[in-house]
């Protein structure tokens, strides 16, 4: 799916074009009971350009025009474990630096 969206081609044009229809009803419909400033975008297609640009030109046709933004957090499921791995590399290191609990 992924290499059919993000191509050049005419093919790829018309599958995004048709994702795009059919995602942004559903984001149209979401909008329309939550009236949000911004989208955001994230999976698979909040890491296509073109498929942005395309969800980006389907709201430019719907009646609430609402921005689109890319998703700046690749994986945000991993989110808390890396915090927590940090915090535990943290203490592991103070511990180390001062063994006997000084």
């Amino acid at each position: 799916m992924r290499a059919a969206v993000d191509g050049g081609s005419e093919p790829a044009r018309r599958v995004r074009t048709a994702l795009a229809r059919a995602v942004g009803g559903v984001l149209t419909a979401a909008v329309s009971l939550t009236d949000p400033d911004l989208i955001v975008i994230g999976g698979e297609w909040g890491g296509q350009p073109r498929m942005l640009a395309a969800l980006d030109d389907h709201f430019a046709r719907s009646p609430r025009r609402v921005r689109l933004a890319a998703a700046t957090v690749p994986t945000p499921e991993l989110t808390a474990a890396r915090m927590r791995a940090v915090e535990e590399l943290r203490a592991l290191i103070i511990r180390s630096a001062h063994p006997g609990g000084e």
